[in-house]
């Protein structure tokens, strides 16, 4: 039996959902954060009210608060991402102007990603994507 994870890249809405609810104090630090609450990208379209999680991607490479204020700054209204199974996404959009307003790399022992209600064979692909996109996704802002 294969043990192949399905993915998707896919364009959706840049709006926040729900979203973990620790105080961050971000008037004095300044953006991008350090740290921030895990979110689940809002659907706006399909919305099922009997499982209200049902379209709600887990967004595994960004904090809610880095991600409404790169919306805010850079005025879009959607992102693209890559969505695996068990609801989880990385954002995986080139507008993204730095490393900095992801999730450090050594942020939970995953590779600069949250893991919370993803299973192991998903997050595994996911930190492999993800690193292969970062090796490329900054080459020519940072001149590497």
């Amino acid at each position: 039996m294969s043990n192949t994870v399905m993915v998707v890249e896919t364009v959706i809405p840049a709006v926040v959902g729900f979203h973990s609810l620790v105080g961050m104090g971000t008037d004095e630090e300044p953006f991008p954060l350090s740290f921030g609450n895990y979110f689940r990208f809002h659907p706006r379209v399909g919305f099922n009210p009997l499982n209200p999680f049902s379209e709600h991607y887990r967004c595994l490479n960004m904090w809610a608060e880095n991600f409404k204020e790169l919306a805010e700054r850079l005025k879009i209204e959607t992102v693209k991402v890559a969505i695996f199974e068990d609801q989880a996404a990385l954002v995986i959009d080139k507008r993204v102007p730095s490393r900095e307003w992801f999730i450090s790399a050594d942020y939970g022992g995953y590779g600069g990603m949250v893991s919370y209600g993803v299973t192991g064979d998903v997050m595994a692909e996911a930190q492999r994507y993800y690193m292969s996109w970062l090796e490329t996704a900054f080459r020519d802002k940072e001149g590497e």
